[in-house]
């Protein structure tokens, strides 16, 4: 893992330590596993070998302020019980982002603080929060386990089936989006995977759904609510 957004997205091998923002197909590889995961780590930029000096590129800032949040919701019967994640920025100085992650599961919510470089999204630190406020040093390994919650995993991906542009309303804001449908297996059963991403959606993929051939949903994930610093809400219509 390298580093912390959110996204959510259909790829292969993938456990909740991956890359952002725009979504791409998987291919079909019956010897893998299709992953749809609750992507919170982006992609370090790589460059190609050359004999030549690189210069460094310059740093990029993270379009997220302090106070902006989303909360997204993970149900279906991979899970026992129906889980809401809030990813909320809290401190943005030194070239640093740093985002509450709180998982929230019936009467039990546990908050995790997770500190990035904005430049590359490399993961810096993580630390439990109390809810007296106080916070003890959490080790990388032992959040990107608590990420596991959000993923769920199809056998194997079959095909590409259709791409489609789509517009969602997220308050006053219309989100220009892509709904990408897979057909995949899940054991023996043909299943149907889902997934919505937006390149302008400042916290990764919208949402993802991954439906069986008898109707039931084995994984939901969406996108719930979303506002910011001056008390913007708003929720997909």
């Amino acid at each position: 893992m390298k580093a912390i957004a959110t996204t959510l997205i259909a790829s292969f091998a993938l456990l909740a330590g991956c890359a952002p923002a725009t979504i791409s197909a998987p291919q079909k590889v019956p010897s893998e596993r299709a992953t749809v995961v609750a992507k919170h780590v982006a992609k370090a930029e790589t460059l190609a070998p050359t004999a030549e000096p690189v210069a460094a590129a310059p740093e990029q800032s993270d379009a997220r302020a302090v106070g902006d949040y989303v909360t997204f919701g993970f149900s279906g019967s991979y899970r026992k019980k129906p889980l809401r994640l809030t990813q909320r920025v809290v401190a943005k100085a030194e070239g640093k982002l740093t985002v509450d992650y709180s998982f929230v599961e019936g009467k039990t919510t546990e908050t995790l603080r997770v500190t990035t470089r904005e430049a590359d999204g490399a993961f810096v630190r993580a630390e439990q929060v109390a809810a007296d406020g106080s916070v003890e040093p959490l080790d990388q390994q032992a959040f990107e386990s608590k990420l596991a919650s959000t993923v769920a995993v199809a056998d194997e991906n079959e095909a590409l089936v259709d791409e489609t542009a789509l517009t969602v309303k997220v308050g006053a804001v219309e989100l220009p989006v892509t709904k990408s449908t897979f057909s995949v297996r899940m054991g023996a059963k043909k299943a149907t995977l889902e997934t919505i991403s937006g390149r302008s959606f400042p916290w990764g993929d919208v949402g993802g759904k991954i439906t069986t051939s008898d109707g039931k949903v084995f994984f939901h994930a969406e996108l719930l609510d979303m506002g910011g610093a001056q008390s913007r809400t708003a929720s997909l219509d």
